[in-house]
């Protein structure tokens, strides 16, 4: 539906503007998504160097594993993603 009424850049703006919202939240899960899906790769791989030594902590590889299959393989050589 939101495709419908909404242009592709609104939406990838409204996706922008959710993940600030969760990432300033706490909502680390939902801030990944929606950095994802609105192409903020950037974004989405700050929040990850910022908490992927508590999802390590807690066990939470499958989650991080799927996080950096999404992200362009230009990101993931940045040292801290690159250990994982």
């Amino acid at each position: 539906m939101l495709q419908s009424a909404w242009q592709p850049d609104q939406i990838a703006g409204l996706h922008g503007r959710a993940s600030d919202w969760y990432g300033q939240n706490g909502f680390v899960a939902d801030a990944v998504h929606h950095a994802l899906l609105a192409g903020h790769h950037e974004r989405a791989a700050a929040i990850l160097e910022e908490n992927s030594w508590s999802m390590v902590l807690y066990a939470e590889f499958a989650t991080l594993k799927k996080w950096t299959q999404a992200l362009p393989a230009d990101l993931l050589s940045r040292p801290p993603l690159a250990a994982h």
